[in-house]
């Protein structure tokens, strides 16, 4: 209130109207209003952090701002409702870009998604589409995605509402189906690796395939509508591959190997089941295939035979020649072979794959070739081959497991070739193997870690060789010889339990070899022998101990240059036992000593051994005018 002498303070002038109006300074403007607490430690304005509330959320708040629905038969009849109403408006159903593809994130206005409805089938989210389509979320590395299902009836049988249905969606869209399929693509890609194909797994793999195409056919439907499997690009891929599959069964295609192999592009579906790693492989994927038909292709090649004629007997009709080149595989001929003869034709090696799948084959023949090796894995898929000759070449070596792929393999025959190694295992595990020779090879030695699990071996062929020892033990693990055949070699000794094991032989040739004695330890249990040679050796006696352990019905001692009071032993104890005493062919005549007297006279056989009456004997054999054999005796 003013005093009575105090002035009248003048009114303040009307503003101008064209001054323009200035905010207030910072220190006069009224506090604005802020949702964090006040304090240094969280004003942005002292460059603080906003300090979040501990307490939980109102339950409003965590829902989505948009709620998804239950797929119903409402919701399908409003879907065809609306079509019909479509067609009316426009005469036909209009198409639009979609906001929301196939395969897609859920959009984050769904978020958080209930748990309760992943795999369940949804009504349409995108207001885009006037297909008769659902949605069904899933959830794969804490990420939501959209997958698309036709409304119609999958295979014109089951409805969206049918529980067969709902439960293949379900797992079709489940992450853990996902990862177990992938984890089946790698490990058929592991088997594929492998040089020898499995067939029991490749069954299995095409069955766990199979089930997966069925569950995603019956969830989709399988062609005719959009969204359905085979419209799905990377669905082209599983289904080539698994009719191929089957394709394979029951039935002998040429080139199988190359359409086996061709099931390691299931490798790129895994693409498809980590959509994250989509965009930064596509560019890749194209060269990958590339790299996978070039590694396809190379694999499949065979060139081991470059025009080479060959007889063949198929299982209808008369044999027949026909030239190859490349491998003799079943996409080589016309009918279904059983037999390949392949004579007088120059073929330096068998290399990988030169004979493969042959279902039907069971006799192969390579006669004066020129064979010089033999790959591993010559001889691939041919389950029925029994009979395997490689007759007159230049083979020097054969290496392991050259003979395992073939495991029906009775009849194997490497006679008249150049052998001079065989490494230790060649023959191990071919468990059919009955009749094995080598017969004419430079084998030196003998060894029985060549036959290891080769139980059923009945007949051996080792003539004409230069092998000078048989070891101990040497046909342990053949139980079931029938027949060993070691003449015409340059054995000098047979250890100590050679013959272990064997209990009947039908016969043991040991004949033109160089033994000067046999030791009975030799043959350590009793062993029958329905015919025993030995003849043309350096025997001047045997052991009367010999014939203790040693049963036989006929013997050939010829051609030996025996002591006469012991060759008279010998024939008394055989006598005693009941066997015949046999002379060979072209070896006996008039003026051909039988044996001959030591120059110190006994009156009993002395079973030393006596190399002058050796010599003395030798030096008489040559005197004689009648043309004897050359094998009749060693004179050499």
């Amino acid at each position: 209130m003013s005093s009575p002498g105090d002035a009248a303070e003048p009114a303040p002038p009307p503003p101008d109207p064209q001054v323009v109006r200035r905010e207030p300074p910072p220190s006069e403007r009224p506090p604005r209003p802020v949702s964090y607490p006040r304090g240094p430690e969280s004003s942005p304005r002292t460059g603080g952090f906003v300090k979040r509330n501990s307490d939980p959320a109102p339950a409003a708040a965590l829902r989505p701002r948009t709620q998804v629905k239950p797929f119903t038969k409402e919701s399908l009849e409003r879907l065809e409702r609306k079509t019909v109403q479509l067609v009316r408006e426009y005469g036909f159903q209009p198409r639009r870009k979609l906001s929301v593809e196939d395969g897609s994130r859920l959009p984050a206005k769904f978020e958080p998604f209930p748990a309760k409805l992943y795999g369940r089938p949804l009504e349409e989210i995108d207001n885009f589409i006037y297909d008769e389509t659902f949605c069904v979320v899933s959830k794969r590395f804490r990420k939501n995605y959209i997958h698309r299902f036709t409304a119609t009836n999958s295979f014109f049988f089951f409805s969206p509402f049918s529980s067969v249905r709902k439960a293949c969606i379900y797992l079709s869209t489940n992450q853990y189906f996902d990862y177990l399929v992938m984890a089946t693509i790698l490990l058929n890609c592991v088997f594929l690796a492998m040089a020898e194909t499995i067939e029991e797994a490749e069954y299995i793999f095409l069955a766990i395939y199979t089930a997966e195409m069925i569950i995603k056919s019956i969830a989709k439907g399988f062609i005719l509508n959009k969204y359905t499997y085979l419209r799905n690009p990377w669905n082209w891929l599983d289904f080539v591959v698994i009719t191929s599959g089957y394709a394979t069964i029951g039935m002998e295609v040429g080139n199988l190997a190359g359409l086996r192999t061709f099931r390691v592009l299931r490798a790129l579906k895994t693409i498809s089941i980590l959509p994250v790693l989509f965009t930064c492989t596509m560019q890749r994927v194209l060269t990958l295939t590339v790299v996978l038909f070039i590694k396809i292709t190379v694999s499949s090649r065979c060139d081991s035979f470059q025009n080479v004629t060959i007889k063949v007997h198929p299982d209808r009709g008369n044999p027949y020649d026909t030239t190859i080149t490349g491998c003799i595989e079943r996409i080589a001929f016309e009918n279904v072979i059983t037999e390949a003869h392949i004579k007088h034709q120059k073929i330096p090696k068998l290399g990988r794959d030169s004979v493969r799948n042959m279902k039907h084959l069971h006799t192969i023949t390579f006669d004066n070739c020129e064979i010089k090796s033999i790959d591993p894995v010559a001889f691939r898929n041919v389950p029925n081959l029994k009979t395997i000759e490689i007759l007159n070449g230049n083979l020097t070596y054969v290496s392991a497991g050259v003979f395992l792929l073939a495991p029906k393999l009775e009849t194997l025959s490497l006679s008249h070739n150049k052998l001079r190694q065989i490494e230790d295992g060649t023959f191990s595990g071919v468990s059919n193997l009955k009749r094995l020779s080598c017969e004419s090879n430079n084998l030196g030695i003998w060894r029985p870690q060549w036959f290891t699990n080769s139980t059923n071996l009945q007949i051996i062929n080792f003539q004409f060789n230069k092998i000078k020892i048989l070891p101990r033990r040497a046909f342990f693990e053949l139980r079931k010889l029938e027949a060993i055949y070691f003449n015409y070699n340059e054995l000098e000794v047979i250890q100590p339990e050679a013959f272990k094991g064997i209990t009947h032989l039908k016969y043991l040739g040991l004949r033109y070899n160089r033994l000067k004695t046999i030791d009975p330890r030799s043959f350590p249990n009793v062993i029958m022998i329905d015919s025993l040679t030995i003849a043309a050796n350096y025997l001047n006696a045997v052991s009367t101990k010999l014939w203790i352990s040693v049963k036989t019905k006929n013997v050939n001692l010829d051609g030996n240059p025996w002591k006469c009071l012991c060759l008279d032993q010998v024939q008394l104890q055989l006598h005693e036992m009941n066997a015949t005493v046999q002379t060979s062919d072209g070896c006996v005549s008039g003026d051909v000593p039988v044996c001959s007297f030591p120059a110190v006279h006994s009156t009993t056989c002395n079973e030393t051994v006596d190399d002058d009456l050796t010599n003395t004997y030798f030096a008489e054999l040559r005197k004689v005018n009648t043309p004897l054999d050359k094998y009749c005796a060693r004179l050499d």
